[in-house]
């Protein structure tokens, strides 16, 4: 199912899950339901990416720690958070931590829908910029050497640099330049940015 489409509804009240589920559904878009955030996190590596919607007050980990969660790992989770709580305390942390959008219960049903096309837009944006991103850092990949690709693939997997240099055969001085040329030429700011932007693609 297209990024367009896909929901995932995270709730641990069953009525209030199937409810909203029901309700999407009837409107064309594909719904999973989890009934806490540690079942959806369990599955999320193999998720398609697409909008959550989560309600705040839950056992085990509520919907900010959800959203904060989610915004450490690859991937497209546009969020939207229900209450029926709400306050400006709540509201501030959710779109702190990356939510678009804040629904306060009991919220009418165009209020609803317009939060969710609001969010799968921002899904899509997402999506196009991360292949956009992914074809770019593809492409510079291909301008390093097979040392250079050795050099960074300790990198990505958190070897330093003596690790390297004795699991290639080479000084550390040499690793040390090896790694600079890497950083140059993947455009990035330090060792640690580039990390970061290859995790952040997958």
């Amino acid at each position: 199912m297209p990024v367009e489409r896909t929901i995932y509804v995270v709730d641990d009240d069953e009525a209030a899950r199937d409810g909203l589920a029901f309700l999407l559904r009837a409107y064309g878009y594909a719904v999973s339901t989890f009934a806490s955030p540690v079942t959806f996190l369990g599955s999320v590596v193999d998720l398609p990416p697409g909008c959550v919607i989560t309600d705040v007050r839950m056992p085990e980990m509520n919907g900010i720690e959800l959203l904060e969660a989610l915004t450490g790992l690859t991937g497209n989770w546009p969020t939207i958070v229900v209450t029926g709580h709400g306050d400006a305390g709540v509201a501030l942390e959710a779109l702190r931590a990356g939510a678009v959008d804040l629904l306060e219960k009991p919220y009418g049903q165009e209020a609803l829908l317009s939060a969710v096309r609001q969010a799968l837009a921002t899904a899509q944006e997402r999506e196009a910029a991360r292949r956009i991103e992914r074809d770019r850092l593809t492409g510079l990949l291909e301008t390093l050497t097979p040392l250079e690709r050795d050099v960074l693939d300790g990198l990505t997997t958190g070897c330093t640099g003596n690790t390297i240099a004795a699991g290639g055969g080479l000084t550390s001085r040499a690793v040390a330049t090896l790694q600079a040329s890497v950083v140059a030429k993947m455009r990035a700011n330090s060792a640690a940015h580039l990390v970061r932007m290859l995790f952040r693609l997958g």
